[in-house]
């Protein structure tokens, strides 16, 4: 009788970590047993069942943005295509188009590759000593002019030190250059960009800040996902890749 009491709740757990082979969604074990050590076994299952239940789903997710994602391209090069071979389209402007649809294609893959890369820590580019006041004005450059073109006040305020960092210049520009683009595409004209730059406690801070339609608070938690975008923003150019 000890023994069943003991071995009864490993076996009905086996059984169950091996129906995950099949099944659906991840299971939740009774962590709420007679032994104590069992209880432990089944938290851990429940958390690491768990870990792959949701890594799975954002996986699916993604699956099925990047196919959305790639479908309106693909089918311009192929209407494209069909026009130019039926003669129903001039060559010249056409292949323009699907040249464009082609770099679309392109941007989408190259920036997911980037980002897999970032996550998996296989970029071994060697970091240089940099001043982030300079990379900053180049790329505020770039953008006061789009701000004059919309009619948006642009700020920037830099503290009179440089500030030293050792990073990747591309990647730095690249990131001002995503979150500069946000703002700029989401303010409306008569609104306000803001970008502060400051050092303190050896650390550096941006901050950009817009007068634009702002992201609701449940869409929060999920704007740095690969291909998410809220739903208000759909309308507007763009594939939901910059914050991630």
């Amino acid at each position: 009788l000890v023994s069943r009491r003991i071995t009864r709740p490993l076996s009905d757990l086996a059984h169950a970590v091996s129906a995950q082979k099949t099944a659906g969604s991840a299971p939740r074990f009774d962590t709420h047993g007679p032994i104590r050590e069992v209880n432990r076994l089944a938290s851990a299952f429940n958390a690491l069942f768990a870990t792959r239940e949701r890594q799975t789903q954002e996986l699916q997710n993604l699956t099925r943005n990047v196919l959305h994602d790639l479908r309106t391209p693909l089918a311009h090069i192929r209407q494209g295509a069909e026009l130019v071979h039926d003669g129903k389209a001039e060559a010249e402007p056409t292949m323009e188009a699907i040249a464009e649809a082609c770099n679309s294609i392109l941007g989408i893959v190259d920036t997911n590759s980037e980002i897999s890369a970032n996550y998996a820590e296989t970029d071994r580019t060697p970091a240089s000593e940099l001043d982030l006041s300079e990379i900053i004005s180049a790329v505020t450059d770039l953008y006061s002019a789009v701000a004059d073109v919309k009619g948006i006040a642009f700020d920037v305020m830099l503290p009179q030190s440089s500030l030293s960092f050792t990073g990747h210049r591309h990647k730095v520009q690249q990131l001002l250059s995503n979150l500069l683009d946000n703002a700029f595409k989401f303010t409306p004209s008569g609104g306000r960009v803001k970008l502060t730059a400051s050092a303190a406690d050896g650390k550096i801070l941006i901050s950009v800040a817009d007068t634009g339609i702002g992201i609701p608070d449940e869409s929060r938690p999920h704007i740095f996902k690969r291909f998410y975008r809220v739903r208000t923003d759909r309308p507007t150019p763009g594939n939901g890749l910059g914050l991630s």
